[in-house]
């Protein structure tokens, strides 16, 4: 497997056939969330995303996608599907750690498919709150090659 730190945000993956496993910790015990080639790098757009949180030992992923350049919804509520399995994670001292699987082309028009080549733009963010409609308290734009762990980092804040 791969990984990233930025700051004190991290993304871990393996890359399967067809699939790609995640592992987001972030020191927050509030809602953790990455997103996947957005229409432009600077905002959310068109990204497919995966937001989650830890709550009462239980973990939550949902699928949402960029419906605008600061907005996301449910893909279950835009004629999407969810296409996260796999999803685990825990909470302790104040850090999270969240666990999901994706398919690298899930055929549905809510998710951009993510290659395993090349460069893929990828969005990272959490919140102090498990509420996912409160804004941000660290994001950062990267583009990384999910072969090679190869990245650069755009943005962050």
């Amino acid at each position: 497997s791969q990984g990233i730190a930025v700051r004190d945000m991290r993304f871990l993956w393996t890359l399967k056939q067809g699939s790609i496993d995640v592992k987001l910790s972030a020191p927050t015990s509030g809602w953790m969330g990455i997103g996947f080639n957005p229409d432009v790098p600077e905002n959310m757009k068109g990204a497919n995303f995966i937001i989650g949180f830890v709550k009462g030992g239980e973990a939550q992923a949902f699928d949402h996608y960029g419906t605008e350049l600061k907005k996301h919804k449910d893909d279950e509520k835009i004629e999407g599907k969810s296409d996260v399995s796999n999803v685990s994670g825990s909470e302790q001292d104040g850090q999270t750690v969240l666990e999901f699987t994706i398919p690298l082309d899930s055929g549905d028009a809510k998710d951009k498919p993510v290659s395993a080549q090349g460069d893929t733009v990828v969005l990272l963010a959490y919140g102090r709150s498990d509420s996912i409609v409160l804004k941000h308290r660290f994001r950062a734009i990267l583009k990384v090659n999910l072969s090679t762990g190869e990245h650069t980092v755009l943005k962050m804040k």
